[in-house]
């Protein structure tokens, strides 16, 4: 199953969806979700909710009350806008595929099911990002068994910086 991409930015959609399914193919997640590209001003983020469908108000604009099915999770990313200097497109680049492999791993945890989350403890609140469970697994799948961000390769990552310094024009 592919993924459903929703692309708010102005990089060519079949660049991200061969980058969006060749990350999730590293870290051995189903591809079947539905993914939001959006732009970002000051740093690259993403997050995962899991979900069995999605109301297409939140994909695009005027989206209607039709719900659109997705295999256990709906990822969004969203992708650093910045000068266009060749060397900052190429980081941007390598930035943009750690944060995909990483949220992809958080979609592979959405599909398992039945894996430990934090929750709040004794003062009424999750404890910091870096010793919840769930971002551990994350980051240690995301860098384990040759899954590191430059193992990945190195054309999508140049292709995509390319299209990054188009798009600042």
């Amino acid at each position: 199953m592919a993924v459903k991409l929703y692309n708010q930015t102005r990089l060519p959609d079949d660049l991200l969806r061969r980058l969006l399914t060749r990350t999730a193919r590293r870290i051995g997640a189903r591809s079947g979700i539905i993914v939001k590209v959006t732009r970002a001003q000051m740093h690259q983020t993403g997050e995962v909710r899991s979900a069995f469908s999605v109301a297409e108000w939140w994909c695009r604009r005027g989206g209607g009350k039709r719900y659109i099915r997705t295999d256990g999770a709906y990822m969004r990313i969203a992708l650093r806008d910045s000068e266009a200097c060749d060397e900052v497109a190429l980081f941007v680049a390598h930035e943009a595929i750690a944060v995909m492999l990483h949220e992809w791993s958080h979609v592979a945890d959405c599909q398992v099911g039945g894996r430990e989350h934090s929750r709040k403890g004794p003062s009424g609140r999750r404890p910091a990002w870096t010793d919840r469970p769930e971002e551990i697994r994350a980051q240690f799948a995301a860098v384990s068994a040759g899954k590191r961000p430059t193992d990945l390769d190195d054309d999508l990552e140049l292709e995509l910086a390319e299209a990054l310094r188009k798009t600042w024009r």
